[in-house]
């Protein structure tokens, strides 16, 4: 059976619409001047974060901003020391490749990267809605 015009979701929307998963070159770079890491993930002036599709990681980076919604701000920085502390040889994320045998390891060492992210964001919306 062949199928025809399988089509993707144009975009997927998780935790009451703070992240977005969609395709990036349907969006433009210069409409999120807040955040910018790559091309992987942006951060728009209203605080959403928004997640290419296109990226191989990108079901890790929504699992994890999808549990630190959760937390209060407080925890996320106490996180953060927490994780430096245990990882002190990730200093960038093309560290990150070392820990892929282990999905635990290389998930809190993700939340390394992941962390600041939300912390921008909350910043952002504070600002944005008052």
């Amino acid at each position: 059976m062949v199928k025809f015009f399988e089509k993707k979701a144009e975009k997927e929307i998780f935790a009451n619409g703070r992240i977005i998963v969609t395709d990036f070159r349907k969006l433009k770079k210069k409409d999120f001047p807040q955040y910018s890491s790559g091309d992987m993930l942006f951060l728009h002036y209203d605080g959403k974060i928004y997640i290419d599709s296109n990226n191989d990681g990108n079901e890790a980076i929504v699992m994890l901003l999808k549990m630190l919604v959760q937390y209060p701000m407080a925890e996320l920085y106490k996180m953060v020391r927490e994780r430096k502390k245990r990882f002190p040889n990730i200093k960038t994320a093309n560290d990150l490749p070392q820990l892929k045998e282990n999905t635990v390891d290389f998930m809190e060492a993700l939340a390394i990267f992941i962390i600041p992210v939300e912390i921008k964001s909350r910043e952002v919306q504070k600002a944005y809605y008052g």
